[in-house]
C-alpha cells in the first residue's frame, strides 16, 4: 500500500482465516509516514555501503524487503568459529 501499486500475487486462504484489517484511508492517514520514514532510513543505511553504492533507490528497497532486523545484547555470540552460516550480517552499530 505504501506505493498503491495493484497487487503483485494472489493470497488464498488455506483453512478458516481471522484478519485485523486497516482501510486504505486511515493506512494512508495513520500509517504511511511511518512505512516511509522506516524505508527511507534503511535506504540511506544501505547506500553507505560501499558494495551497494551504485544501486539504485529502487534496488535498495527491494534488497531491504528481504532484510531482517536484529539486535544482540553485549557478549552474545552471532555465531561462532567453525559454524556453519547460512545469513549475511551486515553490522550497523557495534
Amino acid at each position: 500500500m505504501i506505493t498503491n501499486n495493484a497487487r503483485a500475487a494472489n493470497v488464498i486462504c488455506t483453512q478458516d482465516c481471522h484478519f485485523a484489517t486497516v482501510a486504505k484511508h486511515d493506512y494512508d492517514r495513520v500509517l504511511r509516514k511511518i512505512e516511509v520514514k522506516v524505508q527511507n532510513k534503511m535506504i540511506t543505511f544501505l547506500q553507505q555501503l560501499p558494495y551497494l553504492k551504485n544501486w539504485t533507490k529502487r534496488m535498495l528497497l527491494n534488497f531491504s524487503y528481504y532484510l531482517t532486523v536484529k539486535t544482540f545484547p553485549l557478549g552474545h555470540y552471532i555465531f561462532k568459529e567453525g559454524e556453519s552460516c547460512d545469513f549475511i550480517a551486515i553490522v550497523k552499530q557495534g
